[in-house]
């Protein structure tokens, strides 16, 4: 229900690097902001608990990422955000 997204090891990547795969991204960041306090999240492919991540370019992004299986997950609006670095980052 809150619109996030899980990518399995290396998929974020690839498809970060696909044009207009942003549009997959289709929660509210509002709500995707407000789930950055929710530090008990669990993969969805093996139940280990997430490791939350500061993106070093940035900072402003938190991602949740799996130590066992190496997937990403994205509150809602992060993966779009992630996908659209600019200078300012």
């Amino acid at each position: 229900g809150c619109r996030g997204l899980f990518f399995e090891a290396r998929k974020a990547q690839q498809m970060k690097a696909l044009r207009g795969s942003e549009v997959i991204d289709v929660g509210d960041p509002q709500v995707g902001r407000q789930q950055n306090g929710n530090d008990r999240i669990r993969c969805p492919l093996d139940t280990t608990p997430l490791v939350r991540l500061v993106d070093p370019k940035q900072s402003h992004i938190y991602l949740e990422s799996c130590p066992v299986c190496q997937g990403m997950f994205f509150d809602a609006g992060e993966f779009a955000d992630w996908k659209k670095e600019t200078l300012l980052d």
